[in-house]
């Protein structure tokens, strides 16, 4: 008896539907997408282009942010592989109703509007208050290191960066050469000033990154990485409200900067910046916080030691004698009540997994792009596409 097996049948003639929102269901991430694009002002976007319609007709822009947006939830964030997803992809195909943007079109949409990009968080974040999911009761905030686009190898002191900016000098012929091929000769490079320190803390000379002069050195679980610190502030239904990028690798800095920029974020999306209690790790703790949290009228809830609910667990050095403080003499009383110990619990089943959901889902864990200000509209734009995909999957579950 013969093997019995279903067999492709790749030459049989197929109609598919006519309307192309037809070839997938109806719930789909990619009409979440194209709804939520619909009702964003993407006015920020069209003032870019000419009003008297002369010249070679771009893209619509509401096309290529449902396009980015949808890249990004689905963690492809590369010019290059959205370009081809446009062709293979039946999600992309939909998006761009038969239309086929190239890389470059792609690369130099988000490089032209990387500011009104970073914007759509707030506008985002407004159609899921509508919705009933922003809740503010009680926030958790944390951060996470994400390398650059650059190599750590590519630091370089300033000496060294001056002996190959010497050496690149002497190649270049002189400026009455130059001139006289019809060339141009580089403009001398600008003095060092005279109070710009040699040396930082650790008593070794500063470095800097020649792919990404912007990125700095941060200390991961897996060691240390050029990059940056993203900050984010989330409910508990991990919704982001309030994101933020920073260039300093402490996160006990940037506490109430990220609770402020919190506050703008919410007010641009029409919410009501009334926060409550806000729930932090040990890497925040610091006695100027736990005051001006007073000061704020916040409850803000934050342990000494990195583990708190570990058994045994030793306080480390540098909070043991923070007790002798008011306002971190307070703060040990509220986490040491009862109702601080179970509010706390929620931290870690908020905004931990939001930050695995990024990494890993939207496979943020490195910048595609190089610069502070482009980064920075990189992460608020994977944030809100992050509350995008919240959105869905409470569509689909109402």
């Amino acid at each position: 008896m013969p093997q019995n097996f279903l067999s492709p049948q790749r030459d049989q003639p197929l109609l598919l539907p006519v309307d192309m929102r037809e070839w997938l269901p109806e719930d789909d991430l990619v009409f979440i997408v194209l709804d939520a694009v619909a009702a964003l002002d993407l006015g920020g976007f069209r003032r870019r282009y000419r009003a008297d319609g002369h010249g070679r007709a771009a893209f619509d822009p509401e096309m290529m942010v449902a396009l980015l947006l949808y890249g990004y939830c689905q963690g492809e964030r590369s010019s290059r592989v959205i370009e081809k997803r446009c062709v293979r992809d039946v999600g992309y195909r939909v998006i761009c109703g038969g239309l086929s943007p190239d890389h470059a079109t792609v690369a130099r949409f988000r490089v032209r509007h990387e500011q009104a990009l970073g914007g759509l968080f707030s506008q985002v974040l407004r159609l899921l208050a509508a919705e009933g999911m922003v809740s503010l009761g009680v926030l958790s905030l944390d951060g996470t290191k994400l390398a650059g686009n650059a190599a750590q190898r590519a630091n370089r002191t300033l000496p060294q960066i001056e002996k190959v900016l010497a050496e690149a000098a002497a190649r270049v012929p002189s400026p009455a050469a130059g001139a006289a091929r019809g060339g141009r000769a580089l403009p001398p490079a600008p003095p060092r000033p005279g109070d710009e320190p040699r040396a930082n803390r650790a008593g070794t000379e500063p470095r800097a990154n020649t792919t990404d002069p912007d990125v700095r050195v941060m200390r991961s679980q897996k060691g240390y990485v050029a990059g940056y610190n993203g900050q984010a502030v989330v409910t508990a239904d991990q919704v982001i409200v309030g994101a933020m990028l920073s260039q300093h690798p402490v996160d006990r800095t940037l506490l109430h900067p990220l609770l402020d920029q919190c506050r703008d974020q919410l007010a641009a999306a029409g919410i009501r910046p009334k926060l409550r209690t806000v729930l932090a790790d040990a890497g925040y703790v610091s006695e100027d916080n736990f005051a001006r949290a007073d000061q704020d009228k916040l409850r803000l809830l934050v342990p000494l030691a990195k583990d708190p609910a570990r058994p045994g667990g030793r306080t480390p050095k540098r909070a043991r004698h923070l007790d002798q403080y008011p306002a971190t003499a307070r703060a040990i009383r509220r986490m040491r009540h009862h109702r601080g110990r179970e509010d706390y619990k929620l931290r870690a089943r908020t905004v931990e997994p939001v930050f695995g959901q990024l990494k890993t889902c939207q496979k943020l864990a490195m910048m595609s792009r190089r610069g502070y200000t482009a980064c920075e509209s990189e992460w608020l734009l994977a944030c809100a596409a992050h509350n995008l995909r919240k959105l869905h999957r409470h569509r689909a579950g109402g």
